[in-house]
């Protein structure tokens, strides 16, 4: 109840805001342009699709990586392009909701002052950097445009002091409204166990500042090279990432379906180091010991060591009561 308070609240404040204050100060200067407008047609349309297909209800990961939203060990698997489409992804109302208020906002101020085009480029370059970031310092990607409206309003913020197109914004309104949401989030991850993508937000607003000093003399070659850095780091990360238990997971994941069955196992141990309790590293490694299991049994059972075998498939019975092979064999012992 608290957290569904706590999401009314933060929408409230979007709506008063944004829309309350911006109609008085700013409505006449900024319009709906036609690729902002596309792009919050687009999130609209998978928010409904995915809500349709999960039934309104838990949405299983197939649906998610169907969408574009792959985890974070398919990411590292070969699913890259998962770090720009889940921005466009979003599962719950309210996310949606202020993402697309904040997009509505933001979106069609640089679109007009810039191009369809170069509103593009710059989206599609945070989305990336932030997702890669949120990525590599939590183990998940994130959902959503989060970092990439924070991306928007850090260069908006820097615009308005650098660029006389930009000078007449409402930065102070946007800037309260910007970090009333920041506040919100933190609140909610620190207090209500939420999992907002802060890392995304932080450095889409980093990103966005930079972005907007390149036009800067004294500054642009400083931020170009910032930028140049971090992109490069970002993309490397998608490969190499050994700090992250995921990562971990991928590399053992790869390692077993070859048949590398001791980096495998080194891999998932890492893993479990990382990160205790990790499902997926423990069920795996349950499956190597099942088929080592499996082969000491066959081994013993076409050898004639009946009770050895016995023994054997009694013990992947209890690590896995459906194992039909061993049921199967374990009925045709004398």
């Amino acid at each position: 109840m608290t957290m569904e308070i706590c999401c009314r609240v933060a929408l409230s404040i979007c709506l008063n805001l944004s829309l309350k204050k911006m109609v008085k100060v700013h409505i006449r200067k900024i319009r709906i342009t036609y690729f902002t407008a596309i792009l919050a047609g687009l999130c609209c349309a998978l928010y409904l699709a995915i809500s349709f297909v999960s039934g309104f209800g838990e949405i299983d990961e197939d649906t998610y990586i169907i969408f574009g939203a792959p985890y974070a060990v398919d990411i590292y698997l070969g699913q890259r392009w998962g770090v720009v489409t889940n921005s466009f992804i979003h599962v719950i109302w309210y996310q949606l909701a202020v993402n697309i208020i904040l997009l509505l906002i933001f979106g069609p101020i640089i679109e007009k002052r810039s191009g369809p085009f170069r509103l593009f480029l710059f989206g599609l370059v945070a989305s990336t950097v932030t997702s890669c970031v949120q990525l590599a310092l939590s183990n998940d990607a994130g959902l959503g445009l989060s970092g990439v409206n924070y991306a928007l309003y850090g260069f908006c913020l820097v615009k308005s002091y650098t660029d006389t197109r930009y000078n007449d914004l409402p930065m102070g309104i946007l800037s309260a409204l910007m970090f009333t949401i920041l506040a919100l989030c933190i609140y909610l991850n620190l207090f209500q166990s939420w999992n907002f993508g802060l890392a995304s937000m932080y450095s889409g607003f980093v990103w966005g500042c930079l972005t907007a000093t390149l036009s800067i003399k004294p500054m642009k070659y400083i931020s170009g090279s910032i930028l140049f850095s971090v992109a490069v780091l970002c993309a490397v990360s998608l490969f190499y990432a050994p700090w992250s238990a995921e990562w971990q997971l991928g590399r053992g994941v790869l390692a077993h379906e070859q048949g590398r069955k001791e980096t495998a196992y080194r891999y998932y141990q890492k893993c479990l180091s990382m990160k205790p309790g990790h499902k997926l590293a423990k069920e795996n490694l349950k499956l190597m010991h099942i088929d080592e299991l499996s082969e000491q049994a066959y081994s013993a059972h076409v050898s004639g060591d009946y009770s050895k075998a016995r023994d054997l498939y009694l013990e992947i019975l209890r690590m896995d009561r459906n194992n039909r092979w061993a049921k199967e064999n374990l009925n045709q012992l004398p």
